[in-house]
């Protein structure tokens, strides 16, 4: 396995466990802080030539992931085919909601198998899948977009853009979430 290599690393995020800990982060950020639901599932990359989906693959090690090309096809936030022909990189996570990760257990358990252990597992165990007898409903929300296509000066900025591609994104979701 690992059989792509990042064009850039894909770091991982560093967790904080006191409000200290943020106070001090936040505080180096300057004056302007945006806080969006951070997602528990598997970060990808995926990579669109012309505006058609031709590469998602795991995050890995971070130098290199797996393709999971394949079984990305009906993850909902991720399509096939964005809304104008852009050349993009587009990093973010792939995760379950409760209601996907429900539907995703009672298919598993109605084609004879175990249930998942939680959603986490279940996302990195379906991008994984090589033969699906199931369907495992999956969303995805960007949190990086790059390429010569994507000049955006600001994040919120490459969100937007993001989603008048036809992308999910961290921030409608907490938009929706919040509303």
């Amino acid at each position: 396995r690992g059989d792509v290599t990042h064009p850039e690393p894909m770091l991982s995020l560093s967790k904080t466990v006191t409000l200290d800990d943020v106070d001090t982060f936040t505080a180096a950020l300057g004056d302007t802080v945006i806080v969006e639901p951070k997602m528990d599932g598997l970060a990808v990359r995926a990579e669109y030539r012309h505006g058609r989906l031709t590469l998602v693959a795991s995050r890995g090690d971070g130098r290199t992931g797996d393709n999971v090309t394949a079984a990305a096809t009906t993850i909902t936030g991720l399509p096939a085919r964005l809304h104008r022909p852009v050349t993009v990189e587009v990093r973010g996570e792939v995760y379950m909601t409760d209601a996907d990760f429900a539907e995703a257990n009672n298919n598993r358990v109605d084609a004879g198998e175990p249930g998942y252990a939680n959603p986490r597992n279940a996302v990195a165990g379906a991008l994984r899948r090589e033969t699906a007898t199931y369907t495992t409903p999956m969303s995805f929300a960007a949190y990086d977009l790059s390429g010569a296509d994507a000049t955006q000066d600001s994040y919120p900025a490459r969100m937007a853009y993001a989603e008048t591609l036809g992308l999910g994104t961290a921030l409608s979701l907490a938009r929706t979430t919040i509303a």
